[in-house]
C-alpha cells in the first residue's frame, strides 16, 4: 500500500488531493486520494479503501482546473486525472509523454491565465531539464537544459504567466521568461552549503522569493538587489533536517509555511524574523504542504500516512522588533573556521574582560608583530575588528544557530 504521502494540493472549492508511493515490494507503485473537504477526510472510516491505485510512484501534484489533476510520475510522464461526478471518482485517460528522460519531480501551473489560447504548464525532472507543455495539444512547446542534476522545484510568478523560477541540486535558482530568446533572465548562486530543494514566490511582494535547502536553512531573496557574489540573502536555520517544501501564505504578507524531514511543520514571519508556529504532530518525514484557498489554514502530509490541519491567527505574530542579526557574506559563510569557532558577542566580551583583568602584564609585553599578523588575518577573513578579535580569541569555541538566525 502506498502509505508514504509525498504531495497534497487544494482545489479552489476546498477539496484536496493526496499522492503517495509504496517504496516497498516488487514494484514501486503509488496511489491517489480525493476528498471534498477536511470533514470528508477526518470522517472517512478507512482511508486505504479510498485510494486510486497506480502503477508508478508520484512526486508532485497540482490542479490544472477544478476537474483535472496533474501528477508528476516516476515513469517520466505527467498523468492527467479527470474528476468524475457524481461519486467523486478519479480516472486517468491521458498523459503528457516524451518530455523527460527520467522521473518528473515537479509540475507547476501558472497562477494567472495567459491571454492566448492553450494551457501552458511547466515541469522539471531528474534529467535536469525544464519542459514547457501545451496541455490542450499534449505537445512539448520547448525544452531547456536547466540545471546540473535534478530539478527539485518550480514556482510561477504571481502575476506573469510566462515567468517562473526553478531550483536544483546545483545549488542555484534561475528565473525564466519564456518570451525571451535567452529565457534565463537571472541566475542566483545561493550560499547553500547543501542542495536547494524547494522555492516559493511571494504572492503579495513579487520581489521576494524564499528557498529551502537540505541542511534545514530558509533563505529570503530580494530581487531588487543587484546580483552580488559577495552578498548573501537573509537566512535562518529553521529546521534540523532538510526543508522539503515551503509556500507563502495566500492571505498574510511575509508569512511562509515549511515542512521538513525533521518531522515538523513551521510558520516563519519574515517581517519580525520569528518562528510563530511549530507542529510536531507527524512521526516521519513531512513532504506535502498546501494552503487552503484564501484561508489561514494549511494541510501537511507525511510518510507516517497522516494528514494534519494547522491554523494560523494574527495573535501568533509578535510586535515588530529591530533585527539583531546581520547576514554573513558568501565568503564568510564558506569559511568553515567561522562556523567552528563562533560564539555569541556577549560571551566574547565577557572572556575579553577576564583576560584583561588577569593578564594585563602579558598584554603589555605582546609583540607588535603579532598584532600585525592579526590584522592581516582579519583582512583575509573579511571581518571587521571586533569580529576578527572574537574569532581569534575564541580559538576553539563552538558555533551555534543563535548566532546565525535568531
Amino acid at each position: 500500500m502506498a502509505k508514504h504521502l509525498d504531495a497534497i494540493c487544494h482545489r479552489k472549492d476546498g477539496g484536496f488531493a493526496l499522492a503517495g508511493s509504496s517504496l516497498t515490494g516488487n514494484t514501486w507503485d503509488g496511489a491517489l486520494w480525493l476528498f471534498n473537504d477536511w470533514d470528508h477526510y477526518i470522517n472517512c472510516p478507512n482511508i486505504e479503501l479510498e485510494a486510486f491505485s497506480t502503477i508508478t510512484g508520484h512526486n508532485d501534484i497540482t490542479w490544472l482546473n477544478q476537474s483535472k489533476l496533474l501528477v508528476a510520475a516516476d515513469s517520466g510522464d505527467i498523468e492527467i486525472w479527470d474528476v468524475i461526478a457524481p461519486g467523486n471518482m478519479l480516472s486517468c485517460d491521458s498523459a503528457l509523454y516524451g518530455g523527460h528522460d527520467d522521473m518528473v519531480l515537479t509540475v507547476c501551473v501558472p497562477k494567472v491565465k495567459e491571454e492566448k489560447e492553450g494551457e501552458s504548464i511547466v515541469s522539471g525532472g531528474g534529467d535536469g531539464r525544464i519542459v514547457v507543455w501545451d496541455v490542450s495539444t499534449a505537445k512539448v512547446v520547448c525544452k531547456y537544459r536547466a540545471h546540473v542534476g535534478w530539478i527539485t522545484d518550480i514556482d510561477y510568478h504571481p502575476s506573469q504567466p510566462n515567468v517562473f523560477i526553478s531550483t536544483g541540486l546545483d545549488q542555484t535558482l534561475r528565473i525564466w521568461d519564456t518570451r525571451q530568446s535567452s529565457p534565463v533572465t537571472m541566475s542566483l548562486k545561493a550560499p547553500h552549503h547543501a542542495n536547494c530543494l524547494c522555492v516559493s514566490w511571494s504572492k503579495y511582494e513579487d520581489n521576494f522569493i524564499a528557498s529551502g535547502d537540505e541542511a534545514g536553512y530558509l533563505y529570503l531573496h530580494d530581487l531588487r538587489l543587484p546580483v552580488n557574489p559577495n552578498a548573501s540573502p537573509f537566512y535562518y536555520r529553521l529546521h534540523s533536517n532538510a526543508v522539503h517544501r515551503l509556500s507563502f501564505s495566500p492571505t498574510v504578507k511575509g508569512l511562509v509555511a515549511s515542512v521538513s524531514d525533521d518531522s515538523t511543520a513551521k510558520l516563519f514571519h519574515f517581517p519580525t524574523q520569528t518562528t510563530v508556529f511549530t507542529s510536531s504532530s507527524h512521526a516521519d518525514f513531512v513532504h506535502g504542504l498546501s494552503w487552503q484557498q484564501d484561508s489561514t489554514s494549511f494541510l501537511t502530509c507525511s510518510w507516517d500516512f497522516k494528514v494534519y490541519r494547522h491554523e494560523f491567527n494574527e495573535s501568533m505574530i509578535p510586535d515588530p522588533v529591530t533585527p539583531s542579526v546581520v547576514p554573513l557574506t558568501v565568503s564568510e559563510m564558506q569559511d568553515d573556521s567561522l562556523f567552528e569557532n563562533f560564539v555569541d558577542e556577549d560571551t566574547v566580551h565577557a572572556e575579553a574582560d577576564m583576560a584583561k583583568g588577569k593578564g594585563r602584564e602579558r598584554e603589555r609585553k605582546r609583540d607588535k608583530t603579532e598584532g600585525t599578523d592579526c590584522n592581516g588575518m582579519n583582512e583575509s577573513l573579511g571581518l571587521n575588528g571586533k569580529q576578527g578579535q572574537a574569532a581569534l580569541e575564541t580559538n576553539g569555541g563552538t558555533h551555534s544557530d543563535v548566532g546565525l538566525a535568531k
